[in-house]
């Protein structure tokens, strides 16, 4: 048991791990956003969409690991960590316990970062959409209007 508590450990601390890079990629992308770095946001999303395969990746070893673990002691089917924290030695507690309150923590700095990147891309489709409605409006003559096409006679005219 104390084998699969090390892995579930490891694999948590990993966990946190990857929480922290994605977090610092929302940022990177929040910053690229603000600066309208339109290379730097698509490599943004695919940095993102990779440090999510493997935080995935990570969460069903951790759910495999919690299950293996279950039914380790009979009769104890939980796999929560509340359950599993209280069956463990102190050392392995106060470890859980550590990369638990991390991961919330992460997790929580995530969700606003996220939050904060969806409301600033709102903004700038807002200010380019009325840039767009702008320029379909503006007088002819300016520098944005559309160029003149040439006149022709009605077709059936005849010319003399």
């Amino acid at each position: 048991m104390n084998e699969l508590v090390d892995q579930l450990v490891s694999v948590v601390a990993e966990e946190a791990e990857q929480f922290e890079r994605l977090l610092a990629l929302l940022r990177q992308q929040h910053r690229r956003l603000v600066c309208g770095d339109v290379a730097g946001l698509n490599r943004s999303a695919d940095d993102q969409e990779e440090a999510l395969r493997v935080a995935r990746v990570l969460e069903r070893r951790r759910h495999d690991l919690l299950e293996r673990l279950a039914a380790c002691p009979p009769g104890d089917e939980s796999t929560d960590y509340a359950r599993l924290v209280a069956a463990l030695s102190h050392d392995y507690a106060r470890r859980f316990a550590d990369l638990r309150c991390a991961l919330k923590g992460s997790i929580s700095q995530l969700q606003k970062t996220r939050e904060q990147n969806a409301r600033l891309i709102a903004r700038s489709l807002s200010s380019v959409s009325q840039r767009v409605g702008l320029r379909a409006t503006t007088p002819a003559g300016s520098d944005c209007s559309v160029p003149q096409t040439e006149s022709r006679a009605p077709s059936g005219a005849v010319s003399k």
